[in-house]
């Protein structure tokens, strides 16, 4: 989608959580099943590795980013396990024209 940015609003008890509801608002239904973090190096230099575990239905996908930002990280690791489970047909794919923003 390039440079597409959309609005969501969701409640939870972290972004993660957040993110969560604002997709089940618009039928991509999943849980957070898991979630780990740990940095690589030190300093100005350090990166976060997120690795993340999502229910879909009986389904348990992971993903796992890098990112010089924790919640960036994380927000790429929900992304890589939607896509898969997106690729595995078990959840629908969204038109983003339709969110309202």
């Amino acid at each position: 989608m390039g440079d597409t940015n959309i609005k969501l609003n969701g409640e939870g008890n972290g972004p993660l959580a957040a993110l969560a509801d604002s997709l089940t608002q618009h039928g991509v239904a999943f849980d957070i099943a898991d979630y780990h973090e740990h940095s690589i190096r030190h300093g100005a230099q350090a990166e976060a590795m997120a690795y993340v575990e999502i229910r879909v239905g009986d389904h348990m996908l992971f993903g796992a980013a890098r990112d010089h930002s924790i919640l960036d990280a994380s927000l790429k690791g929900v992304t890589g396990a939607l896509n898969r489970a997106t690729q595995l047909g078990l959840l629908p794919i969204i038109d983003l024209a339709e969110v309202p923003g």
